[in-house]
C-alpha cells in the first residue's frame, strides 16, 4: 500500500455513478416491459375487434356461440393486459424518479469535487505568490544591502 487514504468523496462519486448506472439499466427494462404491455394490451384490442367482426350477430347459431364462448377469455386478457399496462406505466415513472434522485446525487459529489479542487488551486495560487513575494522582497534586501556596502 502506498500509504495515501483514498478521497472519500472520489469513492462517493464512484458509488452515485454506480448507483446511476444501475438505475439506468432499470429504466431501460422498465421502458422495455411497458412496451411489452402496451403490445399485448393492443394485441388483445384487436383480437377482440377481431372476433367480433367474424361472427355478427346474424350468423349460424354455433358460430354466435363460439363467440360467446370465446369472448369472456378475450374481455379477460384484454383487462390483464390493462392492468399490466398500467403497472408498467407505473414502474417505469418510479424508475426515471429513481434515475433522477441518482443523477442528482452524483452531480452534488461532483460539485462539491469541483469546488474543493478550485480551493486547492486557488490555494496553490496563493502559496506561490507568497513566495515570489518573498524572493522578489529578498532579493530587493540583497540588492540594497550591497549597494549600501
Amino acid at each position: 500500500m502506498t500509504g495515501v487514504s483514498p478521497d472519500p468523496l472520489a469513492t462517493l462519486h464512484r458509488l452515485r455513478k454506480l448507483g446511476a448506472d444501475q438505475a439506468r439499466r432499470d429504466l431501460a427494462a422498465s421502458l422495455a416491459a411497458e412496451s411489452q404491455a402496451e403490445q399485448r394490451h393492443r394485441d388483445a384490442a384487436i383480437a377482440l375487434k377481431r372476433e367480433a367482426a367474424a361472427h355478427p350477430a346474424d350468423v349460424a347459431h354455433e358460430l354466435a356461440n363460439a363467440f360467446a364462448a370465446w369472448r369472456p377469455r378475450g374481455l379477460a386478457e384484454l383487462s390483464g393486459a390493462a392492468v399490466a399496462c398500467r403497472e408498467a406505466t407505473a414502474h417505469t415513472v418510479l424508475s426515471r424518479a429513481e434515475l433522477a434522485t441518482w443523477r442528482a446525487a452524483e452531480r452534488a459529489v461532483q460539485s462539491i469535487q469541483d469546488e474543493r479542487s478550485a480551493a486547492r488551486r486557488v490555494e496553490v495560487q496563493r502559496h506561490e505568490q507568497v513566495r515570489l513575494d518573498d524572493f522578489k522582497a529578498g532579493a530587493k534586501g540583497s540588492r540594497g544591502h550591497s549597494e549600501g556596502s
